[in-house]
């Protein structure tokens, strides 16, 4: 809660950068990359670990597509020393994006391409373990809710829920329709989650482009002389 991540191009390719969240200091680059002959590649920051040690991010190159790694941002005892090396968590051809750790840690969910269409998984965090598909016909946007009995995502205009079960292993049940409405969607195909969950879990904050709901006007009204309809509407009033 100190702190704040963010993405950037100010220092060449996009990279990832925290800073104090009173405003106070310097920004701090957390990742390095390098564009390459085939173009850029970008760093998306996503959810940090319970612990605040750890902060999962998205790499998005011309040849890797989407790879998720997770970067160590607390520096080892010695300052000389600096941070440990990021670790790649997810790397395969599909487009994996938008990793969410769990409130306790020990989950990654994310969505891929995988399968031909996104769909939101659950694996083990940080060593390898089962993976399990969440969603059974398409999701986008995970996010899960602070108790860590619930995940959220995003199915076209809807809002999923799922609930879950890590006391032995890791189990979910089947998903439902919280509520459905044309709140903007992530835009971009590696998921960047465009909503969020209050800390009991029982609000969302959305965003709703302006006039979206409203239908297209059929009329047009013209008044004429309203210069003078105004004096005498003036006049009236004193």
């Amino acid at each position: 809660g100190t702190r704040i991540a963010f993405m950037s191009d100010r220092e060449g390719p996009q990279q990832v950068f925290w800073k104090r969240a009173d405003g106070s200091g310097v920004e701090e680059r957390l990742t390095q990359n390098s564009a390459t002959q085939a173009g850029n590649v970008y760093d998306i920051p996503y959810s940090f670990s319970p612990d605040g040690r750890v902060l999962t991010t998205s790499r998005v190159g011309p040849t890797t597509g989407a790879d998720v790694w997770a970067v160590p941002v607390e520096r080892t005892p010695s300052a000389a020393a600096g941070r440990t090396q990021p670790q790649r968590v997810l790397h395969s051809t599909a487009a994996d994006g938008a990793p969410q750790l769990s409130p306790d840690g020990l989950w990654l969910a994310y969505a891929s391409d995988e399968s031909g269409r996104r769909e939101i998984y659950v694996q083990a965090f940080p060593d390898p373990g089962g993976k399990w598909q969440v969603s059974p016909d398409g999701g986008n946007e995970p996010l899960w809710n602070p108790n860590g009995r619930e995940l959220f995502y995003r199915n076209g205009d809807r809002m999923m829920s799922v609930e879950v079960n890590t006391a032995n292993g890791f189990a979910s049940g089947k998903p439902r329709v919280l509520f459905t409405g044309r709140y903007h969607k992530s835009s971009n195909w590696w998921a960047r989650p465009n909503y969020d969950v209050s800390a009991d879990g029982q609000r969302f904050l959305m965003l709703k482009n302006v006039g979206e709901d409203s239908a297209p006007p059929t009329d047009v009204a013209v008044v004429l002389h309203w210069a003078a309809e105004l004096r005498r509407l003036v006049a009236t009033a004193r």
